[in-house]
């Protein structure tokens, strides 16, 4: 297996509310490519059942440090 694998962590949609600061629906206003507020760099659900989604933990992360860069390059 690898490595990188080994470190992958689901995290349900409270954790990503949590993590982010966004709304239930923010969350899905930013999935939802016909919103005026869709973001196609937000992390992705994930279908970990029949009736449920996660997101990766390193995706979240991730937006959210391109949140941050973004951030400091307008400054």
């Amino acid at each position: 297996m690898c490595e990188c694998r080994k470190t992958h962590k689901f995290c349900r949609l409270g954790r990503l509310m949590d993590l982010t600061g966004t709304s239930r629906t923010g969350v899905y206003e930013k999935l939802d490519k016909n919103s005026p507020r869709y973001d196609a760099t937000f992390p992705k659900p994930i279908k970990i059942g029949a009736c449920a989604v996660a997101f990766l933990e390193s995706d979240i992360y991730r937006w959210m440090q391109e949140r941050i860069d973004e951030s400091i390059k307008g400054d």
